[in-house]
């Protein structure tokens, strides 16, 4: 049996006392075509329940591995906050001391602070993508001060030695309405 000029099988007629005419032959061709339907079925549906199977594993081990990375993600996030937590207490501390600190080192431990913060808040961001992708998070639209974001950005990046010949330098905004829009999460929400 033949399909498309490839060789797919075979069945055998035997025992009769001579040869076969060419009748006998064209008598089985239906037989023959039905044979060979049925073996290229055969054949489809194996290699789709493997496709199927494959599909399934890889499905499977991406699952896993998300889930892998979405605990990983919460142990570590939570592993770096609670160090940065008593960081951030000194800070406090220092500041609010009895003794008020000189200039420069309060402007230090102001630093410490902000920069604290916004890496407490990037932990809590990671927090909140891990919950996102398990389905746990509904969000919400918010606004925000952009004026704010850019005057902490600098703060954060002005202690750095300067790498490059110019100066960044924020200008006073005109209105103190929302000048953008961000989606936060709604569990952030006071």
């Amino acid at each position: 049996m033949t399909d498309r000029g490839k060789v797919i099988g075979m069945y055998a007629l035997a025992n009769a006392p001579q040869g076969y005419d060419e009748s006998v032959v064209e008598w089985l061709k239906p037989f023959t075509s039905t044979c060979a339907l049925l073996i290229n079925l055969y054949r489809q549906m194996n290699e789709q329940r493997r496709l199927l199977e494959t599909v399934q594993h890889s499905k499977e081990q991406a699952e896993r591995a998300s889930q892998a990375k979405t605990d990983f993600l919460s142990s570590m996030s939570h592993e770096l906050r609670t160090p940065l937590n008593a960081i951030l207490g000194f800070a406090q501390l220092l500041q609010n001391s009895r003794q008020p600190l000189p200039e420069r080192p309060q402007r230090q431990v102001e630093q410490i602070i902000r920069s604290g913060r916004h890496l407490l808040s990037l932990i809590n961001e990671v927090l909140d993508l891990a919950r996102i992708e398990s389905g746990k998070m509904s969000l919400s639209v918010e606004p925000i001060q952009v004026q704010e974001v850019i005057h902490d950005a600098l703060d954060l990046v002005r202690p750095w030695p300067p790498r490059t010949p110019f100066t960044l330098t924020p200008r006073k905004a005109a209105s103190t309405r929302p000048t953008s829009w961000v989606t936060t999460p709604a569990s952030s929400r006071s």
